[in-house]
């Protein structure tokens, strides 16, 4: 009997920035089973008290609510939809779903690519909904990244079929050790890319 494959997103404010209006972005997070990615900004922004945390919606019935949460439907719907069509589909994966909802249909063959990717999707972003710092703590992450790989496998760059957990376990004690991060400042670095979303592997 084949396991159900269960698909879900995830609406939230983000907790750590506020825009010069005063207003907090409403993000987006996916799920495949036990697998989770980012999508980022929605490119709503909304005061805090406005949001229905349960609900992951705006309260209120006024036009301009009603408008911004008939956009959270479609985007939650357009989301569903890419997801039945590729429910069957042996390739199916976070990062396949993400990139056909953002439209963007390269393939992405290398974690460098990754890297380059999300670097260049926040650095717009910034002063929108992120901050220059979060933007930094990207590059910081790619530039450990680049560093480990050399030391430890002598490559330049990975094939994403080749970013297993145990070279993810490896760079999580590089940046513990070598970069002297702490615990949290290593899952911090890892967080910003959700690493193992990305490419759908978790510890065995």
């Amino acid at each position: 009997m084949c396991m159900k494959t269960i698909f879900r997103t995830a609406f939230y404010l983000r907790s750590n920035y506020v825009n010069k209006d005063g207003k907090v972005p409403v993000m987006l997070r996916i799920y495949l089973n036990n697998e989770r990615l980012s999508l980022g900004s929605t490119g709503i922004a909304i005061l805090r008290s406005q949001w229905d945390s349960k609900k992951e919606r705006v309260k209120g019935r006024s036009t301009e609510v009603l408008s911004l949460n008939l956009e959270l439907d479609n985007i939650q719907n357009g989301l569903l939809n890419i997801f039945r069509r590729m429910e069957f589909d042996e390739s199916l994966s976070l990062e396949r779903i993400k990139m056909e909802f953002l439209g963007k249909k390269e393939d992405i063959g290398t974690i460098m690519e990754l890297f380059d990717r999300h670097i260049a999707d926040v650095k717009k972003q910034v002063g929108v909904s992120v901050s220059a710092a979060t933007w930094q703590k990207y590059n910081l992450c790619k530039k450990h990244f680049t560093v480990f790989l050399k030391s430890k496998y002598r490559r330049t760059d990975l094939k994403l079929s080749e970013l297993t957990y145990v070279v993810l376990h490896d760079f999580d004690i590089y940046l513990r050790t070598t970069a002297q991060h702490g615990h949290q400042d290593a899952e911090n670095l890892q967080d910003h890319y959700n690493l193992r979303g990305e490419v759908g592997c978790s510890p065995p």
